[in-house]
């Protein structure tokens, strides 16, 4: 057995006692989905904290609600990302009315991670990623789902093909026409990035 058949076998396991009802069983399995899911939301969201936590928290409830569906035919990751995109997208539209909240104070940026050692170099780092990732957030989420998990989160092509239940010509598809409005974006903007 290899680890990810091994690690499929325990998570379908411990999903089935959460279904009967062990909170502990859920809250592990969770846990060890929780920062990559959380990095996924952070980034479609803009970069913003508070709309990234509300999405995650309502998708973590109904996961725990429909543990009962898990079939185990994917991994219980895969499984529960498809709440969290699905959850995103629900939230999206009934924030609709009003534009991305964006946190711009001092405490937002210097959490933000960079990759820059001295404290003027990662505040500029951080500056931009925040920038960045407003720039992403103006794109429609089909295009803003490729660029975070290809280009932010460095996530294989066949691993987000998979995840998003579309062949690999159609995510390089997807993933080209969201760089070239992405690009577009940062054309306009030019000044956020002098």
């Amino acid at each position: 057995m290899t680890g990810r058949e091994t690690r499929n076998s325990e998570q379908k396991e411990l999903a089935a006692r959460a279904a009967g009802g062990d909170i502990r069983a859920f809250e592990e399995l969770i846990m060890a989905e929780r920062p990559r899911l959380y990095s996924f939301a952070l980034a479609m969201s803009g970069g913003n904290h508070a709309d990234a936590a509300d999405v995650l928290q309502e998708a973590f409830i109904k996961a725990f609600v429909n543990i009962r569906r898990f079939r185990g035919d994917s991994s219980f990751g895969t499984w529960l990302w498809r709440i969290v995109h699905n959850e995103f997208l629900n939230y999206r539209v009934a924030l609709r009315s009003r534009p991305i909240r964006q946190e711009g104070d001092d405490e937002t940026v210097s959490r933000l991670p960079s990759d820059h050692p001295g404290p003027a170099e990662s505040l500029i780092a951080a500056e931009r990623r925040a920038k960045v990732l407003e720039l992403v957030a103006l794109l429609p989420p089909k295009y803003r789902e490729a660029i975070v998990m290809i280009d932010i989160r460095e996530q294989p092509y066949d691993e987000t093909a998979e995840l998003l239940g579309i062949s690999m010509s159609a995510l390089k598809t997807r993933l080209m026409r969201a760089r070239e409005k992405f690009s577009e974006l940062v054309r306009k903007r030019k000044e956020h990035f002098i």
